[in-house]
């Protein structure tokens, strides 16, 4: 029988039997190619490029900094619907940290270009988790890869270059060390993606800047890298062009050298000459032991001009060539000639040059004794300091005799006791009961040493850096949250820049106990902590302001005055100069007071010996506090102005931060104000804040300190 007799025999219409088979055929052969359209549909969607693409830049041209905020840069393209949500940043790996949210709106066919400050818990922290997610927290798209490309120690130099070509950016000698978290590094910035937070710069040690570059800043720009400055980084401006400094004002304001024009300088072994005490060592360097002939024989061409309240540190027939000054906690640099030319482009010894200019330490290129370590955090000082008084400490002694008593109660007690009543058998009755007991006696302990009042403390350490009747100032707020229950807690600051971290517990991988939820919106932040039962946590926030100047501090020819302009009384004053601390009565709101250099040796005593003196109890108390048991006291500090001022003078040891063992960020020591001439003045204000508190409300108790630093600029550079 033929297959088209069959279709006949199936034909007939009218049939309901053969209208189902002939339905069933007809499915059979169009589900196949259903499946194969989805198939298609599927693979084309796969194919196809996405309504949102994210890429990803970390750190300062992929380098990221340990103990220090890096920018997290973030380019977005939005080829779908509008979007309205957030960029989510979290830690990877062992880093368990907090998790950072960028507020954005994402219109349809947009290209954003977004930058946010993202904390690096660890040198081993090299990769972040960034997704963008809408409003209800779906995830929408997650970034390729958001890895840096390097990541260095807290103590390594980091230097970036506004250079006018790549070619001329800053170039390092590499440390004879081979440990690539070790090795000083340098990046180059790219002028239009120069942040306008000086938050995002904190990291950086020291910055060149071609003064043709300089003209084509933003004003944000130029105001965050003064900030940057001012808190005590090392701006380098080499003078290319005589119009650039003077048609510039904020770079004419800054400089110490005002230059009037251009001039050829025929000899300059002066430069070479800097060079060699520092970098002629035969084992490291040899060939900076001879000069260049080629570059002492060509001609430089030079800015010359008058100096303004600066030293000269090098000159050449009369010219100078480089001149520095302090400016505030930092200082600047000039080059009256550009690196950038010849002959210093072709100069044999121009890596040397800028690795003494920006002061990378000698030692590290003739001994390989070096080593970043694991050292302690200077957050572990403030937690001491502020950790509430109501927690309390069961002494490993207590610990060990309950201890005993269990296992001689669950042991030979309870097998006496059922022998002496004739009832081994309620062993299974008794054992699981001295279980339950002594529970509740741990509980009650536990609730009886710990249990308390919800606590805020907050201690700001607040850097004034005088301009005139306002102030720029860098804050700093410590804060510490005790609950005695969990609780979350809600933390809000509406300061120009401004973000909040979890406390930094240096070579732990990790940077807090607990998880933390923060949402960027603008410069400033909303956050959300979550505080356990009985612990007390620590959380900071870094920011920048302004303020109507609330100390001022003049150097005279042997004399600093001090005005008290806080509006509140200075209970605890430090004066450091020199190689020398000053104890200062305390100061009335108002009033002024006048220290004299040559007071008497009960008013001073040696900066080292004032360091080393107590820098043991504070590292006894930032390791304790992280020990669950100990006596009462253990783990805590009072007297916050003695132990900030200690924290703030550790390079005044011979061994520096080795000797210190404590992990700083950048700009926290304040040491090389006093080596370039300066002073700082340390003071304490108490029940008060120049700034809002981070804790609207929540807390039974609250404290608020306020710690001043403020620098004391020479009156001459050769007076202090």
């Amino acid at each position: 029988m033929s297959l088209q007799s069959i279709k006949l025999e199936w034909g007939p219409t009218g049939d309901a039997t053969d209208m189902r088979r002939r339905t069933f055929f007809n499915l059979g052969r169009k589900v196949p190619r259903c499946f194969l359209g989805i198939g298609g549909l599927l693979v084309t969607l796969s194919l196809a490029p996405a309504a949102v693409q994210i890429n990803v830049q970390v750190g300062h041209n992929g380098i990221v900094r340990e103990a220090t905020w890096f920018p997290l840069q973030c380019e977005l393209r939005n080829d779908g619907p509008p979007i309205s949500g957030f960029i989510e940043v979290a830690t990877m790996g062992l880093a368990r940290g907090s998790v950072q949210r960028l507020a954005m709106e994402l219109p349809t066919g947009t290209l954003k270009r977004v930058v946010m400050p993202v904390f690096a818990p660890t040198r081993y922290q090299t990769s972040w988790e960034v997704r963008l997610v809408n409003a209800r927290g779906r995830t929408l798209e997650v970034a390729p890869d958001a890895s840096a490309r390097q990541a260095i120690g807290a103590a390594t130099m980091l230097v970036g270059s506004l250079s006018r070509t790549a070619a001329g950016a800053v170039s390092l000698r590499p440390i004879k060390r081979n440990q690539p978290d070790a090795q000083p590094q340098v990046f180059r910035f790219v002028p239009a993606n120069f942040p306008g937070n000086p938050l995002l710069l904190e990291g950086v040690d020291a910055i060149y800047l071609n003064s043709t570059i300089a003209t084509g800043l933003r004003p944000d720009q130029a105001d965050a890298l003064l900030a940057w400055m001012r808190a005590g980084g090392h701006l380098i401006v080499a003078i290319e062009q005589v119009t650039d400094v003077t048609g510039t004002p904020w770079l004419q304001d800054v400089l110490p050298f005002v230059p009037q024009e251009i001039t050829g300088v025929a000899w300059h072994g002066e430069l070479q000459g800097w060079l060699k005490p520092v970098y002629a060592a035969p084992a490291t360097h040899p060939e900076t032991r001879r000069p260049d002939d080629a570059f002492e024989q060509a001609e430089i061409r030079v800015a010359r001009g008058s100096v303004r309240a600066g030293r000269v540190e090098v000159a050449s027939g009369g010219l100078p060539l480089l001149v520095s000054a302090p400016r505030d906690f930092g200082r600047v640099t000039v080059l009256t000639f550009s690196p950038e030319l010849e002959p210093f482009k072709s100069w044999e010894h121009l890596t040397a040059f800028w690795t003494q200019l920006v002061g990378v330490p000698a030692t590290l290129y003739t001994s390989t004794d070096y080593s970043a370590g694991f050292n302690l955090s200077v957050d572990g000082i403030f937690g001491s300091l502020l950790d509430s008084r109501q927690v309390r400490k069961l002494s490993v002694g207590w610990l060990l005799a309950l201890l005993v008593v269990y296992l001689g109660v669950i042991g030979p007690f309870d097998r006496w006791w059922l022998r002496k009543i004739r009832r081994p058998m309620w062993t299974w009755i008794t054992f699981p009961g001295y279980v339950v007991l002594f529970s509740l006696l741990i509980y009650g302990l536990g609730y009886w040493l710990r249990a308390g009042e919800s606590e805020y403390s907050e201690l700001h350490v607040v850097d004034v850096c005088p301009q005139g009747a306002r102030a720029e100032v860098r804050g700093r707020t410590y804060a510490s949250i005790y609950a005695p229950a969990n609780e979350n807690f809600a933390l809000h600051s509406e300061l120009p820049f401004a973000t909040l971290r979890p406390e930094f517990t240096s070579g732990r991988g990790r940077d807090s106990s607990e998880p933390t939820q923060v949402v960027q919106i603008g410069g400033h932040f909303d956050a959300l902590v979550f505080v356990p039962v009985w612990t007390s946590q620590l959380y900071l926030s870094d920011w920048w302001s302004t303020l109507n100047t609330p100390l001022v501090a003049t150097a005279g020819q042997q004399t600093v005055t001090i005005n008290n302009r806080t509006g509140q009384p200075l209970s605890d004053v430090y004066l450091a100069w020199r190689d020398r601390v000053y104890h200062v009565d305390p100061i009335l709101p108002g009033a002024t007071r006048v220290v004299r250099w040559d007071a008497p040796d009960d008013g001073h005593e040696a900066l080292a010996d004032f360091v080393r003196r107590d820098l043991g109890a504070l590292l006894t108390a930032a390791r304790q506090r992280q020990r669950a048991f100990g006596s009462a006291g253990s783990g805590q500090l009072d007297e916050p102005a003695h132990a900030t001022t200690v924290a703030s003078l550790l390079g005044s040891l011979s061994g520096g931060a080795k000797e210190s063992q404590l992990t700083v960020p950048r700009g926290w020591d304040v040491t090389a104000s006093l080596a370039a001439g300066g002073a700082v003045l340390f003071a304490l204000t108490t029940n008060g804040a120049p700034v809002p508190s981070l804790l609207a409300s929540g807390a039974q108790r609250t404290t608020v300190t306020t710690l001043w630093r403020v620098p004391v600029t020479p009156h001459s550079q050769t007076d202090l």
